[in-house]
């Protein structure tokens, strides 16, 4: 049943609640940012800074079916976590705006590759009469990412430097992907496909 899979798919879905997370971290304390980091003023850079990370989103999304398909769902999802954990926190810890660019370029990778995997993780294990709803997750996730990042965000009209607690909170996330995978069932689809390929080779 569907309670079997359910952890795997939670833990997968936490990769589209960062995704909502960092659609809305920004909104809040962008103006703090662009003053402490030498941009205030200038609408274009700001705008960069917030949309960037749709970039790396873009370059992420054009490799990630070549590591799926060599490295498997579960490995893929661990492996992803880096950019997203690195990227925050280079953010987080930016003291430049070179610095936030490329912190935010580097989770727009990780992000990327996890709107086409996740799906794919969630279809292929769970069950198919509960497929749909279990999918749903994905959404909702996103969906909780934006709000909880909205919701993060209140302390900064108080506090101009809060935007790097926000930022370093992005980083949490990441590393519950990389812990919760390591006991997530892969992809059956996945498996077969080296199973057949190993049968093959030991043929030849």
């Amino acid at each position: 049943g569907w309670v079997r899979v359910f952890p795997h798919v939670l833990t997968a879905s936490m990769a589209n609640f960062l995704f909502g997370y960092h659609i809305g971290v920004m909104n809040g304390p962008i103006e703090d940012i662009a003053r402490e980091l030498g941009f205030q003023g200038n609408p274009f850079l700001q705008g960069l800074v917030v949309s960037i990370f749709i970039v790396g989103a873009f370059f992420g999304s054009l490799g990630s079916s070549a590591l799926v398909d060599y490295l498997g769902c579960k490995r893929t999802l661990q492996i992803d976590s880096i950019p997203l954990i690195l990227g925050a926190f280079i953010s987080a810890q930016a003291h430049s705006l070179d610095e936030m660019l490329l912190g935010r370029f580097l989770v727009g990778i990780g992000i990327g590759v996890n709107t086409v995997l996740v799906p794919i993780y969630i279809s292929e294990v769970a069950p198919t009469k509960y497929r749909g709803t279990l999918g749903t997750l994905c959404q909702i996730g996103t969906c909780l990412g934006i709000i909880a990042a909205l919701s993060l965000g209140i302390p900064s009209e108080s506090d101009p430097h809060w935007w790097r607690t926000m930022l370093y909170a992005a980083c949490v996330p990441g590393f519950f992907i990389v812990v919760g995978m390591q006991f997530a069932v892969e992809s059956p689809r996945w498996l077969a496909k080296v199973c057949l390929h190993r049968l093959i080779v030991s043929f030849i």
